[in-house]
């Protein structure tokens, strides 16, 4: 998987910067109830959001919760400090930042929130499983709006971060975590009351949308696998990328010596490896549309020797 967050030539997208009437949101942004509560609404104005949802819970096998947003293809990070997070007779009403599959209620998705003060005040949880079971890590306490909150995807890695003062942030929870989604994904703002029947409101400011850049992921062979056994290089390519190029090296020091292939999908490479016991060293850059080269980790992997070696019983067992 990707290692490092790269932002080098990212832009950020500021929601809300044309004030906006009740009811309605920035360019390209919907909003919609998920699930089977009953109806929420969504509204923008001069960089405020107010959502207010009904819903007993985002959580378990299905969701129930009002939903702005906004289609995803690639690596973002999504940030919101959540002002307020209104009245209402639960302590588990959440509000916060969202990356979700589809909108069924089912829906694979990863969500930092800030809740009504159960949970020390904020959470990080998933679905890894369309319909499967909802799990949460929290490791922050003290969080209570105005609060930050962020979620940040590279690839299939979702992390969560929270600030008391959008400076300084800390992870919350068992990060990064892993679910699996295909492109596009919706993400956005999601708020439940936690109580079905009942509306709450949360308020958000400092609402913005962060694109990165996407560079290859998920090697095969997986990064320092040892007796590899070698015949294609295989990748994840960044969702931007309209090409790429793959360097190959015992060195791991790549340069343009190094390249092998300039391969379109499928995204693997053939390969002749002619040293057993060897140590390889490979990157994959990705291409984007205007040219710009997204320069990839180096990953390895050392190949099958060609003596004998892990025996069983071990070397020098006595029984």
């Amino acid at each position: 998987m990707c290692k490092r967050l790269q932002i080098l030539t990212s832009f950020i997208l500021v929601l809300g910067l044309v004030g906006s009437v009740s009811a309605v949101l920035p360019a390209g942004w919907s909003n919609q109830d998920i699930g089977t509560p009953a109806p929420g609404s969504a509204d923008e104005a001069n960089g405020t959001w107010t959502i207010s949802a009904n819903g007993n819970d985002i959580w378990g096998n299905g969701d129930n919760f009002h939903y702005a947003y906004t289609e995803l293809i690639g690596n973002a990070q999504i940030t919101a400090q959540v002002t307020d997070n209104g009245t209402g007779s639960n302590a588990w009403a959440k509000g916060g930042v969202m990356i979700r599959q589809d909108l069924t209620a089912g829906s694979t998705n990863a969500f930092g929130a800030i809740t009504g003060g159960e949970g020390n005040g904020g959470t990080f949880q998933w679905r890894e499983v369309a319909d499967g079971g909802s799990v949460a890590s929290r490791t922050l306490t003290g969080i209570a709006p105005p609060y930050w909150v962020r979620l940040t995807r590279i690839g299939n890695d979702f992390t969560c971060e929270m600030s008391a003062d959008g400076v300084t942030w800390e992870l919350e929870g068992n990060n990064p975590h892993t679910v699996v989604m295909a492109d596009p994904v919706l993400i956005g703002l999601a708020v439940t009351s936690h109580v079905a029947g009942e509306i709450r409101t949360f308020t958000f400011d400092n609402v913005s949308i962060e694109l990165l850049e996407n560079p290859a992921y998920g090697p095969i062979p997986a990064d320092g696998e040892v007796d590899a056994d070698v015949a294609t290089l295989e990748w994840t390519p960044g969702a931007t990328a309209v090409s790429q190029k793959v360097y190959l090296s015992t060195d791991a020091t790549i340069d343009d010596a190094d390249l092998v292939g300039e391969p379109v999908p499928p995204l693997n490479l053939q390969v002749v490896l002619t040293d057993p016991g060897t140590t390889y060293y490979w990157r994959v850059d990705m291409i984007e549309a205007d040219g710009t080269v997204i320069e990839g980790d180096v990953w390895s992997f050392t190949t099958i020797p060609l003596e004998a070696h892990f025996p069983i019983p071990a070397d020098g067992a006595t029984n």
